[in-house]
């Protein structure tokens, strides 16, 4: 039976069929503009009818037969019938499937709606909107953290290359299954981007001078490595002179969108937090929010032990790490049609008339679907590193004088 049958349930919000065109647009250009993993990661289609499995073939590096540290030569007069080396071709298979996730906001009721304050509407709109957002950043940053075929653990002491893991046309590696226990540095940062730089083939952003990786973190860990970096002092000589990139973007919060030393750093709001790792070196990961009773049904809050979390996670992320594969709209064959499905997180309101309760279409609700699949194409480009979350430093000292203001 429809869920309309709810009907008797108190405290129902509000919804408006005319504006489902609008919101469903709205929320795409939402997630573009605020989801850093998104704009990192290309995205493709999956035709109909092409079977539930997709296959991604990805060429290996070319074996030469030759040296590539003193390769062979012979003298130009011994070349007649020669046909040099066979190169030899290999390919890597990686296998995925569309899954989904979908949800649907609560029953809204026009008559409540009528009695709303003005734009009411629109703000629980813009809740929910908001909330999709996050959880297609979620899943995302899920599937990053699972699927990479490189990972990395900081600590304080031992090699670090010994907390490495996976490597070239890898997919789903474990974690080293050591705990962090150093937070992590700018100068770790560029020697982990040159390892994955200088040994698995990976593809930069940019070209050039201006090729560059990013490094999505919470914003405490990339104030950190601003400061490390001496980015301020070098930026504050240009600033003084006449770069204008750089007055610029000594204006901005932090160095996102600006990169230095071959780094871009992305703010990831929500950052993956936990306090231990499991059997297999894999951490055990803290939910954000938890629920709370309000004074018009509940929400969700920050979490404390989300907030006071020993440990973090950040990506180190290069380019074709993956495709994020949506399905083209299909709608049917012959007389079986239905109607054009939504795969991308766009709200539809939805108020169909059922003679069981909603025979007046008092009430409706926003629905969403997210239909996706990763689809690996250098899964080894994008890094996943656990690191400590250190005490942050409030610069905070002994007043040890009485003030003018206590006069």
């Amino acid at each position: 039976m429809s869920d309309f049958t709810a009907c008797s349930q108190a405290e129902l919000n509000t919804g408006i069929a005319a504006q489902s065109s609008r919101v469903r647009l709205e929320a795409i250009e939402w997630d573009a503009l605020n989801n850093p993993y998104s704009n990192l990661i290309d995205g493709g289609t999956q035709e109909a009818h092409t079977g539930a499995t997709i296959t991604t073939v990805v060429p290996e590096r070319v074996v030469l037969n030759q040296s590539m540290t003193v390769p062979d030569t012979v003298l130009k007069t011994a070349l007649c019938g020669r046909t040099g080396t066979e190169a030899e071709y290999g390919m890597t298979q990686y296998t995925t499937q569309l899954r989904a996730i979908d949800g649907k906001g609560p029953l809204l009721c026009v008559h409540q709606a009528f009695h709303l304050v003005e734009r009411g509407l629109i703000t629980m709109e813009q809740g929910l909107r908001n909330a999709i957002t996050d959880l297609s950043m979620a899943d995302i940053r899920a599937q990053l953290l699972i699927l990479s075929g490189y990972k990395f653990v900081m600590t304080a002491t031992g090699s670090p290359l010994d907390n490495i893991t996976g490597g070239e046309n890898q997919v789903q590696v474990d974690f080293s299954g050591a705990n962090p226990s150093s937070e992590m540095t700018h100068q770790a940062l560029i020697n982990l981007r040159n390892i994955m730089f200088e040994e698995m083939n990976v593809t930069p952003f940019g070209s050039g001078d201006g090729a560059y990786a990013v490094w999505i973190g919470s914003l405490s860990i990339i104030e950190k490595m601003r400061n490390e970096s001496g980015l301020k002092t070098e930026t504050l000589a240009f600033v003084q002179g006449s770069d204008s990139a750089a007055k610029a973007a000594m204006r901005r919060y932090t160095f996102a969108q600006y990169p230095y030393r071959g780094i871009r750093t992305a703010i990831d709001p929500k950052p993956l937090r936990f306090n231990e790792i499991d059997i297999d070196g894999f951490p055990i990961l803290i939910e954000p929010y938890v629920e709370v009773a309000t004074d018009h049904g509940s929400g969700w809050r920050t979490n404390p032990d989300w907030r006071t979390a020993a440990n973090e996670v950040g990506f180190l992320v290069f380019q074709n790490t993956f495709r994020r594969i949506v399905p083209t709209r299909f709608t049917g064959d012959g007389a079986a049609q239905f109607p054009a499905q939504f795969t991308m997180g766009e709200l539809k309101w939805v108020n169909p008339q059922t003679l069981e309760c909603n025979v007046w279409q008092d009430y409706g609700q926003f629905v969403f679907r997210i239909i996706r699949a990763y689809e690996a194409i250098q899964p080894y480009a994008v890094c996943p590193v656990l690191y400590k979350r250190c005490k942050e430093d409030w610069g905070q000292t002994a007043c040890t004088g009485i003030s003018e203001a206590g006069d």
